[in-house]
């Protein structure tokens, strides 16, 4: 199956020229944590390479800005509007994204080691060769995001959509995908080894190629109907499990 099928088109926005700006401490908290100064104006602010480790965006509108190589380590962002923003290559980790909308961004090779997304929203998002591993990402919502040899490894996915996601190479060990939605998803080459696919709806999924899967992992899935797989295992668990290629009721 082709990989534009699965791939997120997203325009690619030009990085405009960074600006600077001041910053200071957040009202009545000493622990360093910072927020734009109320002289620049979130408008005609870009963060090119700027250092924001611990900064507060709280609700923040920062649609299409350009955050391209900046340091955000531990920052503040949650329900921020980060909508078609630029953070190729961003270093996030740690920080706090939570029913953040991440929604047609660039998070192309963006590390977010550690990071609190819960219920974050990477819909059609770029996020190829992007570092996850360990974040908290219970039902945020990766719908036809492009997660082409993403670390995801050892993440609670707990919920997550990836309903059309191109996981293409993605490294999905120990990750716990329980109630994961994978519907028309592209998993090639996948590794799942050691991850949690209880309850994971797997219809129409593309599950060619994808590592380590096996008959004892797939019997707790909700469904494969439709499901491309090697007929080798698709018979093994036919034979014992199908009622997984069953058309479901729901």
């Amino acid at each position: 199956m082709k990989k534009k099928l699965w791939k997120a088109t997203q325009k690619n926005n030009q990085a405009a020229p960074a600006k600077s700006f001041s910053s200071r401490r957040r009202p009545g908290d000493s622990s360093g944590m910072r927020i734009l100064d109320e002289s620049a104006s979130p408008k005609n602010v870009h963060f090119v390479k700027v250092n924001l480790k611990g900064a507060y965006f709280h609700k923040a509108d920062l649609q299409n800005k350009d955050f391209t190589n900046a340091k955000l380590q531990n920052a503040f962002l949650n329900e921020a509007n980060l909508k078609n923003a630029i953070l190729a290559k961003t270093k996030l980790d740690g920080a706090s994204l939570v029913y953040t909308d991440l929604s047609g961004a660039n998070l192309s090779r963006a590390s977010l080691r550690g990071a609190h997304l819960l219920n974050a929203n990477f819909d059609r998002a770029q996020l190829a060769k992007a570092n996850l591993k360990n974040s908290q990402l219970i039902n945020a919502d990766f719908s036809q995001a492009d997660l082409e040899n993403a670390n995801l490894s050892e993440c609670n996915l707990t919920g997550a959509n990836f309903e059309r996601a191109f996981l293409e190479k993605t490294d999905l060990r120990k990750a716990n995908l329980t109630n994961a939605n994978m519907e028309g998803a592209n998993l090639s080459c996948a590794n799942l080894k050691e991850a949690d696919l209880t309850n994971v709806n797997f219809r129409e999924a593309y599950l060619s190629q994808t590592k380590n899967l096996t008959v004892e992992e797939l019997k707790r899935v909700s469904t494969l109907f439709g499901a491309e797989m090697e007929e080798g295992l698709k018979r093994e668990i036919y034979e014992k499990f199908p009622h997984l290629f069953e058309e479901p009721s729901w």
